[in-house]
């Protein structure tokens, strides 16, 4: 197959823009400013918010009259999840912005992902970010993560007006890269409801972005015989292209 028939469509948060990263620096900032918090390990503020606090507020995300009060309240939720007396509401307000600015300036581009974006670009493959989220807040991420410049497009769920899994989302991506085949696409990402079975469903490849994967393997999932190559570091995906006979 020719690469520069084939679109790569990317996902953002958590494949190519290192979220990680940045809500641990956002709350090691909190913990530094918020003395309740210094017997409180960072392992432990970050699960507490990823897994008790965090998936509760996603569906607010979206909604920008929402999203301030959405954001203020889960902080919140993370002093009443460890037990701790919940500052006051300009308090929170206060650590809100100091949760930001440092989740902002330590925003970075997961492990080897420019440098594979550059060399899959320099190969002829087409490349597309399809993300939910607002555009201009995903926009301005691929851009402060110095990988925007690599892209045709940048997809939101925002502009599509519906989110991944969902096949209108796919279906619009499709559109924006000149009605291209799906069978020629490939879906990258994290997630494997919204990333992988949006993808498969769209009848696109799909490749599995999992950096806490204990090795790169081959799966097969929603019954199907297909194989599903599972990465753990960016730069592997060029040789399952090549294994997948996308490129040589």
């Amino acid at each position: 197959m020719n690469s520069s028939s084939t679109v790569l469509f990317f996902d953002l948060d958590d494949t190519l823009f290192d979220r990680s990263h940045s809500i641990l620096a956002g709350l090691e900032a909190v913990k530094a400013a918020q003395p309740s918090l210094a017997e409180f390990g960072i392992e432990r503020l970050e699960y507490v918010y990823r897994k008790k606090v965090d998936l509760k507020f996603k569906h607010h995300l979206g909604r920008v009259a929402e999203r301030s009060d959405a954001w203020s309240e889960r902080l919140r939720q993370v002093f009443t999840k460890l037990d701790v007396p919940a500052p006051s509401n300009e308090e929170l307000k206060t650590l809100l912005e100091i949760y930001d600015a440092a989740y902002k300036a330590s925003r970075q581009a997961t492990h080897t992902t420019i440098q594979t974006l550059e060399q899959l670009k320099n190969k002829g493959f087409r490349l597309a970010l399809i993300t939910n989220g607002e555009h201009e807040t995903q926009a301005e991420k691929a851009k402060a993560i110095g990988v925007s410049h690599l892209f045709e497009e940048i997809i939101s769920s925002e502009a599509a007006g519906h989110s991944k899994p969902d096949e209108e989302i796919f279906e619009y991506a499709l559109k924006r890269m000149g009605g291209a085949n799906p069978l020629k696409c490939v879906m990258i990402g994290n997630d494997v409801v919204k990333d992988m079975l949006g993808g498969f469903a769209a009848n696109m490849q799909i490749i599995w972005y999992d950096p806490r994967a204990p090795e790169p393997e081959i799966i097969f999932l929603f019954g199907s015989s297909r194989p599903i190559p599972v990465i753990t570091k960016m730069h592997q995906i060029i040789g399952y292209l090549k294994n997948l006979g996308y490129c040589t």
